[in-house]
């Protein structure tokens, strides 16, 4: 189901590109040919969500009050992750390298900002280190659903 979830955004997805490179330049943004490495920034996004969500929907079936803290979780994660604020003048280097591994959104999302908003190519090294993080936590998400999937069909 989790899944499914998260390519049940496919579509959205595509069509918000779409709005994004026609809106882009008549909105200030550059579209440059960096803009050609968008589906990788995708991928991370997508990766990170599917790490984030296998656990928690895991943990949903036993614990039903992660359903109702759900909406609150990510409404921290959108003020953690930088969206509304760059990566760029966050302190030493080395920071926002730790904050890409710590958030695994960060990554990703900065390098949406770069391609679309100054029409750079993206720090590969805050995308990498946010991949390593979204895979050990799918690693660990996926680990986790397996050791409580042999009782949910009785909780369900």
């Amino acid at each position: 189901p989790v899944l499914g979830a998260v390519g049940a955004y496919l579509p959205d997805l595509a069509i918000n590109t779409v709005l994004l490179v026609v809106l882009a330049p008549l909105l200030g943004g550059r579209l440059r040919w960096a803009a050609l490495a968008t589906p990788l920034p995708y991928l991370g996004l997508a990766v990170a969500a599917l790490a984030i969500g296998l656990p928690l929907a895991a943990l949903a079936v036993y614990y039903r009050d992660f359903l109702y803290a759900l909406p609150i979780g990510v409404q921290i994660l959108l003020f953690a992750s930088p969206i509304a604020y760059p990566l760029d003048g966050q302190g030493p280097w080395w920071h926002r390298y730790l904050y890409a591994t710590l958030n695994p959104l960060a990554g990703p999302l900065d390098a949406l900002r770069r391609i679309y908003g100054s029409g750079s190519a993206p720090d590969w090294g805050l995308v990498a280190a946010s991949a390593c993080s979204s895979l050990v936590l799918l690693a660990g998400g996926y680990r986790l659903l397996k050791a409580l999937d042999r009782r949910m069909a009785d909780v369900i």
